[in-house]
């Protein structure tokens, strides 16, 4: 095969045609049959085509810098640039487009928000490519293997999303009978449900305060950590609180002198941690390496009892109905937090018997953790994307294998 010559760089314009749309965004009509572009993220719909082509539409204001790409008939919006007629592959330049306009644009108005785009901006914008059509069509087909990867993870995620939801509402209201079944809703049988201060609940259910099913009192932690200590004991805010999980890493330490005067507030791994300022009502499970930890004043600990499940009580305290107890609660507005009298008396909704309580929070958890294993595989995805069109779109690593003998 031939050495590779290196990527050429020219203007967008010297390669396309690039002008706007001539439609006002009120003309759009939902029940229309074409695509209608206008400069949101996702199309509408029109009664009417200008266009028939295959074309990459770049929002002009609104989402600036925003890129579709379609092949058809559609409608365009007079601020939508419209960029079509294209004597290189459109794939190859809608990746490299979507992939560096922005940050351009951005470097371009040094930083400052960007309320639209000048016809300029497009006609000079300085795109890299190589000059085999055949790489070009490879690179983007890579590419467009990796969106659609990412679209389906994202379609199985909006999946699992709603099931996850559904299941918390009908474990948390319905229950498992003694065949690890639903129960049947109370409309169907009224007979298996009593009436509640939290509405209908299953007979075999009781409403508590939160500290009932607690095996300690209900407490928040250090009130002054002072400064990091690295080889200390760490401490979870409320900041510590923001993702889907208790993460170690990153996490303040205190010493381990200040941490002994709260030892009530020592978390041990199967407890829950909520937050009781800012982000009210967010609960975490401690996990194992956490085991020790401790916390400020801005988080509590909630400690299973022996009759409670850990996993059904962290289901059953994210469930709405504690938490419009809990929202009910909260006092301030610009800083928002929960008392830990008024905490401790948040009412409950829970099966006597722990086998139902096991049932409904293993269900929960499993569900729940196929959940973050799809995130984490799209968070791997996108990364992974974003390094190989670093690499890819500048000519750093060339497509050479998948090339092999296409190259004259």
């Amino acid at each position: 095969m031939s050495k590779l010559t290196p990527f050429k760089t020219s203007y967008l314009s010297t390669h396309c045609f690039i002008r706007t749309g001539k439609k006002d965004v009120n003309q759009g009509d939902k029940s229309g049959i074409y695509p209608f572009f206008t400069c949101s993220k996702n199309y509408t719909y029109s009664n009417s085509f200008s266009f028939d082509t295959e074309a990459l539409l770049v929002a002009g204001n609104g989402e600036v810098g925003n890129v579709q790409y379609f092949c058809g008939k559609f409608e365009a919006y007079q601020r939508t640039y419209v960029i079509d007629k294209f004597d290189l592959n459109v794939r190859y330049v809608y990746h490299f487009l979507r992939h560096h306009l922005k940050d351009r644009l951005s470097r371009t108005h040094a930083g400052s928000v960007i309320q639209f785009i000048k016809l300029s901006d497009l006609t000079k914008f300085e795109l890299s490519y190589p000059e085999c059509g055949v790489e070009q069509a490879k690179l983007a087909q890579i590419l467009d293997t990796l969106d659609t990867a990412i679209h389906e993870t994202e379609a199985v995620i909006a999946k699992l999303k709603a099931v996850k939801q559904g299941l918390l509402h009908d474990l948390l209201t319905r229950g498992i009978d003694a065949n690890g079944e639903l129960r049947p809703p109370q409309a169907e049988a009224p007979h298996l449900y009593k009436k509640s201060t939290l509405g209908w609940i299953p007979k075999e259910w009781d409403v508590r305060p939160l500290s009932d099913y607690t095996s300690s009192e209900i407490t928040y932690g250090i009130v002054q950590a002072g400064p990091h200590v690295p080889t200390g004991v760490p401490y979870i805010r409320t900041g510590d609180m923001s993702g889907d999980c208790l993460i170690r890493e990153g996490m303040l330490c205190t010493s381990r002198r200040i941490a002994s005067n709260y030892a009530r507030s020592e978390v041990r791994t199967g407890d829950i941690v909520m937050a009781i300022r800012a982000t009210v009502g967010k609960v975490l499970p401690v996990p194992s390496d956490l085991n020790g930890a401790n916390l400020t004043q801005g988080t509590a600990k909630i400690s299973p009892n022996e009759h409670t499940d850990g996993n059904f009580l962290l289901w059953a305290i994210r469930h709405s109905r504690a938490q419009q107890a809990i929202q009910l609660e909260i006092k301030g507005t610009t800083f928002a937090e929960i008392t830990l009298g008024a905490l401790r008396q948040v009412p409950v909704a829970a099966p006597v018997e722990i086998n139902e309580q096991r049932e409904i929070g293993q269900r929960l958890t499993a569900i729940d953790q196929q959940l973050q294993s799809e995130q984490q595989y799209l968070a791997k995805a996108f990364a992974e994307k974003s390094g190989l069109m670093d690499d890819l779109l500048t000519g750093r690593v060339r497509v050479t294998l998948l090339l092999e003998g296409t190259i004259p």
